[in-house]
């Protein structure tokens, strides 16, 4: 071999790199870090509308890790449960890339941590972070909350809702109007969840599953989310009231609103469900996007005022 010529990787090298890297990627589907944007980003909104910026603190980035671990957690222990239920490609656990036991470790592992990073964030983030972790236990644990009607599709305003809030005490700012901005964001929430709802309601039937798609069927489920994107324009214009919102807070509230009800007239198709689905993550992250910037703004001009 020519001096200058670099050493041939060893194959048991490559295979073990390429194993480590399969492994990875088992867990980051099994914790399905793809779908955390939009939670994320209500935590960013809740420090943001309590602070008027993006702070800086050691409260706030525990808070940030406790948030990913609490994701991790929530959908890794979905996973769990769903096991038998979900197809190969969405469940690492049932296509058998990553054993039961290992998956069940990992999600326990990411709930404690979680816990602990909320009470170090403070003693109110740790209550709030407690009852988090109560809800996501009983929609998909033994209780089985999500197999209920109703009641599973609002249990899901229940897991992430409160990540706004948490955001907020993880800022430590004070701000008015953080219980009536959580109820703003709880169709944010629903309408995504119903549309999965729709999606999956043949599997979802045959499992026993109660959801609002099995019961009611799709077009009364797409009714109510027609109705859920109209009750979130109207509570734009209520906030703006008590001046919880600004005038440009409502009208980008309706405007997404707007844009997702004439999105729900194709949902006449079946394949466009799927499509779907995307364009209300996608409509909620501009949402969340639009409010971040105003309200990073509106705390930059009130802090030269």
């Amino acid at each position: 071999m020519p001096a200058h010529a670099a050493p041939a990787q060893s194959p048991a090298l490559g295979s073990r790199l390429g194993n480590a890297m399969q492994a990875l990627f088992s867990v980051l589907n099994l914790f399905r870090v793809g779908g955390w944007v939009h939670f994320l980003g209500l935590y960013l909104l809740g420090a943001v509308y309590a602070a008027g910026k993006i702070p800086m603190t050691a409260a706030f980035y525990a808070g940030f890790g406790c948030c990913c671990a609490y994701l991790s957690f929530t959908y890794g222990y979905n996973n769990l449960f769903d096991r038998e239920l979900d197809a190969p490609a969405k469940n690492p656990i049932t296509a058998g890339r990553i054993p039961l036991n290992q998956a069940r470790c990992l999600a326990l592992s990411a709930g404690l941590a979680g816990w602990v990073l909320s009470w170090l964030v403070s003693v109110p983030a740790g209550l709030l972070a407690t009852g988090m972790y109560l809800a996501s236990w009983l929609y998909s644990g033994p209780v089985q909350v999500k197999r209920i009607f109703i009641a599973g599709s609002l249990t899901n305003c229940l897991i992430f809702i409160p990540i706004f809030t948490l955001g907020m005490v993880a800022s430590g700012g004070t701000a008015n109007g953080g219980l009536f901005m959580a109820l703003v964001f709880c169709p944010s929430i629903l309408i995504p969840q119903l549309a999965h709802e729709i999606q999956d309601r043949d599997s979802d039937l045959k499992a026993g599953v109660k959801t609002v798609a099995v019961k009611a069927g799709k077009n009364k489920t797409i009714g109510c989310m027609r109705l859920l994107a109209l009750f979130r324009a109207l509570l734009g214009w209520i906030g703006f009231w008590p001046g919880y919102l600004m005038a440009g807070d409502a009208l980008l509230i309706s405007a997404i609103s707007v844009f997702e009800i004439g999105l729900m007239s194709l949902y006449s198709r079946e394949r466009d469900l799927a499509q779907m689905r995307l364009f209300f993550r996608f409509s909620n992250i501009i949402l969340g996007l639009g409010l971040l910037v105003l309200w990073v703004l509106r705390g930059g001009l009130e802090g030269v005022m």
